[in-house]
């Protein structure tokens, strides 16, 4: 990182550790460290990046999830897990974006963490995925108040489309 990109890395780090953050925050923090991450160690952190980035896809991890249900007519297996999608754990998402962090030095607990990922789906709502025929779909999110969740989602938007979630 150049004397400028860790000056902003300070500020980021302030905002984050005192939880003054908000979704705004966060995609400018993505933004700056994006060609700094490490794409297969933190390959969760990357796509969300690149999300950030680019609000049109022709790629990723979402994109072959939707690509594949769409090859697949959204056959499940056991009737839950759709054929050909690859969602994420959260245990998983928890360490990655705890590895990031501590890369970054900027130190994180469960509260903080929590509510960088609400800033995070909240982020990633409406980034429309398409191919060479036009757009095949996007990301939403799902808010389940009676469980106190909340999830990200790919669809095809159309009126009989499925609402796929991103999370296992």
């Amino acid at each position: 990182m150049n004397i400028k990109e860790i000056k902003m890395l300070e500020h980021y780090r302030y905002l984050i550790e005192n939880r003054l953050f908000d979704e705004y925050d966060i995609y400018g923090f993505l933004i700056l460290i994006r060609n700094y991450l490490p794409k297969k160690e933190l390959r969760l952190v990357h796509e969300f990046a690149d999300n950030v980035a680019h609000r049109e896809r022709d790629q990723g991890l979402v994109f072959e999830n939707l690509k594949n249900c769409r090859l697949n007519k959204y056959q499940t297996k056991d009737g839950k897990k759709v054929i050909g999608y690859i969602g994420y754990k959260p245990k998983t998402w928890n360490n990655e974006w705890k590895k990031l962090m501590n890369l970054f030095r900027i130190s994180i607990n469960s509260i903080i963490l929590k509510e960088l990922t609400v800033c995070l789906f909240s982020l990633f709502q409406e980034v429309n995925y398409v191919d060479e025929n036009g757009k095949i779909g996007k990301l939403g999110l799902f808010i389940n108040p009676d469980h106190n969740q909340i999830s990200i989602y790919t669809s095809e938007e159309k009126s009989n489309s499925y609402m796929v979630c991103f999370d296992n």
